[in-house]
């Protein structure tokens, strides 16, 4: 009964703030985004119990991926009263601090993977909803397909992940967030109504926990900060801002390895990090999704760790299309690495889609030196880029 209560909640407060988004950009087709909502929380519980409930069993022989192993050891920091003790005595972890958020998540909401499931579905929202806006205020003419937009909540592998106790869905949604407030508040106009403290408000809390659970992820907000304060014309009357908020987002950077060692992290710290970017440890570097020949791209210094990004995106974009472990027996089976090999699968298929007319878009940009088309075009590539350098 609990579940449903937060079932009904969760979407209750998602067409909510899809109602009011409609009003605030005098659009009503955007209405249109509840009833998609509703059709993925739906959607999200039925692959659920299909795809990830059966997977959970740590005596499993498919146990062992990230995002089970983060459901069962936050559920042992649960019930050891936020410990990290027992965990770690099970394996040491790079990173703790995603544990300490799906605990909360089972603390306040329930321990079962419903509850997960539904705060990620809801950050996605959150998220889709930010770029939303960031859009009408860069297109200013409307359309009846200007929502499509919001169509990004089903993107495959966001479907995916949202499913699933795992980091992507946070990761991806903080940056979006982050950069979308910031880009959207350089950009506004004087009946946009964005006040500089509300965007302090959303963006420190989003990189201090972008921080904890994914700290190597906090290179692409603030980069896109550092590139939207030196391209964007209104940036120059709002120096204030941008000096207050890359002085806080620096301190992020220094404290995020004392906090993360705090909370009970291991090889934490920047020059791991660059140990593994720079291939010091080419067997220990996160390889899935860039293919069999992705051991060639590990940079073994920072030059070629700039040169090797554009190839390693194209790589990341074509690997998924050669995936071999999506099986339809195994999807008929439950198997979580059939159903997550499919959605890449979909997901690649979109991106070879979409990537010819991003291009497009980011060099209309720089010719017609469009600085609302940068506003967005500046996060996507710079996200983009620390997908493919860094993973």
């Amino acid at each position: 009964m609990a579940d449903l209560h937060f079932i009904f909640l969760v979407a209750a407060i998602g067409l909510r703030l899809i109602t009011q988004l409609s009003r605030r950009l005098n659009d009503p087709h955007l209405q249109k985004l509840g009833y998609l909502y509703l059709l993925k929380l739906l959607a999200l519980l039925v692959l659920l119990y299909v795809a990830w409930v059966p997977m959970l069993d740590p005596g499993s022989t498919d146990f062992g991926y990230d995002p089970q192993r983060y459901y069962h050891y936050s559920k042992i920091l649960v019930d050891s009263g936020f410990d990290i003790t027992e965990v770690l005595s099970i394996e040491n972890l790079n990173y703790v601090g995603i544990l300490y958020y799906y605990a909360v998540v089972m603390a306040v909401f329930g321990q079962n993977p419903v509850s997960p499931m539904l705060i990620n579905a809801f950050v996605t929202l959150l998220a889709v909803l930010c770029l939303v806006r960031l859009g009408y205020m860069i297109k200013r003419e409307r359309s009846n397909q200007d929502w499509w937009l919001g169509l990004a909540i089903l993107l495959p592998e966001v479907f995916w992940f949202d499913a699933l106790t795992a980091r992507e869905t946070l990761s991806m949604s903080l940056i979006t967030i982050s950069s979308s407030f910031i880009a959207g508040y350089l950009i506004r106009r004087s009946d946009d109504h964005i006040k500089s403290k509300n965007v302090i408000l959303v963006v420190v809390p989003s990189l201090l926990l972008l921080a904890i659970v994914r700290s190597s992820a906090l290179l692409a907000p603030i980069t896109t900060m550092v590139l939207l304060f030196l391209s964007l014309r209104q940036a120059k009357q709002n120096r204030a801002l941008a000096l207050g908020v890359l002085f806080f987002a620096v301190i992020v950077v220094l404290l995020e390895p004392v906090v993360s060692t705090i909370l009970g992290s291991s090889n934490v710290g920047y020059a791991w990090i660059f140990g593994q970017l720079t291939g010091v440890d080419k067997d220990g570097v996160e390889l899935e999704g860039l293919g069999t020949f992705a051991k060639l791209l590990v940079p073994s210094n920072p030059f070629q760790a700039v040169l090797f990004v554009p190839v390693r995106l194209l790589l990341y974009l074509l690997a998924p299309l050669g995936v071999a472990s999506f099986q339809l027996g195994g999807l008929l089976q439950g198997n979580w690495s059939s159903w997550q090999y499919l959605m890449m699968l979909l997901s690649a298929l979109l991106n070879l889609l979409l990537f010819p007319l991003a291009v497009a878009s980011l060099l209309h940009s720089l010719r017609s030196k469009n600085r609302s088309q940068l506003a967005l075009n500046i996060p996507l590539w710079v996200t983009l880029g620390m997908i493919a350098g860094v993973t």
